[in-house]
């Protein structure tokens, strides 16, 4: 079986993750014979188990914003891993091996905008790891998005802009999100 494995923490998933993600999903596709033997793992990585200024959004938001921009695609199978960050990337590389039910000899692919993430794989030999293109039309990283959410959320800003750079499919979505967060914060200040 041919594996491949598309690795981040998508804080959020936004339209460069996905156009990147499509982009990985049909490479993949070039170098597959039989789609029954091949599997596409979208791999949500976790630094912490808590919510922080790194992570607003907890796995399940995040397995749901991404099953609701591709559960679409086929013929290849699509399944949703999730793994806590290490630090040591060789121990990372191998961990995420584990929780995908990879062995560590079985061809694989793996997708990746982040060199650093790539680099936990070389160190495992993995030959075909490939650096996904950023796709220019949609500039903003994942930083750059939380701290407009944040702005927003604060008050500081009132535009949504930032809402431009969630995938359509998934606006409504983090509307609800947003909306919770205001609440909660309203809530607070009440008390």
């Amino acid at each position: 079986m041919k594996h491949a494995l598309f690795i981040g923490r998508f804080q959020p998933f936004h339209t460069g993750h996905l156009d990147a993600l499509y982009w990985a999903y049909n490479n993949f596709k070039k170098v597959v014979d039989d789609p029954k033997d091949a599997l596409f793992h979208v791999v949500i990585g976790h630094s912490q188990d808590e919510l922080n200024y790194k992570h607003f959004w907890d796995r399940v938001f995040v397995e749901k914003m991404i099953n609701l921009c591709i559960g679409h695609l086929s013929p290849i199978k699509i399944c949703i891993d999730h793994v806590k960050d290490i630090n040591k990337p060789s121990d990372y590389g191998l961990r995420v091996f584990n929780v995908a039910g990879i062995s560590r000899w079985e061809p694989k692919y793996i997708y990746s905008d982040n060199k650093s993430t790539l680099v936990c794989f070389k160190e495992l030999d993995v030959t075909n790891s490939v650096e996904v293109p950023t796709f220019a039309k949609f500039n903003k990283r994942g930083t750059e998005i939380r701290l407009m959410i944040t702005s927003y959320l604060l008050g500081i800003d009132t535009s949504t802009d930032f809402m431009q750079y969630i995938p359509a499919p998934c606006r409504e979505m983090m509307t609800g999100w947003l909306n919770e967060q205001i609440d909660k914060k309203v809530q607070h200040v009440d008390l």
